[in-house]
């Protein structure tokens, strides 16, 4: 069974150059997930690269916690929008792949269809 990776909001914020108290604030926007325990607050380790996403959107870009949200969403809608595309994607190519056995190897097979070769 894997064991799930944490590291402490202080390291991340030292590693990153930012207070603490963004991460804080991410989180009560509902931004980020941090998990509390007796010693201290904790982000996943899987979380680092959304956190630090996140950072890059505030602090290097310049939006607010509210844009970043809109932009969240936004990209989540974008993602599913893509996946959905080549969910259609396949079933068409599958589909096309069956017309094209329905119409031209089954007849062929049957003797219905003739080749431009063929000669009667």
């Amino acid at each position: 069974m894997a064991s799930t990776v944490f590291i402490t909001i202080e390291e991340f914020s030292t590693q990153f150059g930012i207070q603490q108290e963004l991460i804080q604030e991410f989180m009560e926007f509902g931004l980020v997930t941090v998990y509390r325990q007796q010693e201290g607050e904790y982000l996943m380790a899987d979380d680092t690269e959304h956190v630090a996403r996140l950072i890059r959107l505030y602090r290097d870009l310049g939006i607010n916690k509210e844009g970043i949200d809109i932009i969240l969403s936004m990209r989540d809608q974008l993602i599913q929008l893509h996946d959905e595309l080549n969910k259609v994607r396949n079933k068409a190519q599958r589909l096309e792949q069956e017309r094209e056995w329905l119409f031209f190897d089954i007849p062929r097979s049957r003797g219905l269809l003739l080749d431009h070769d063929e000669q009667l």
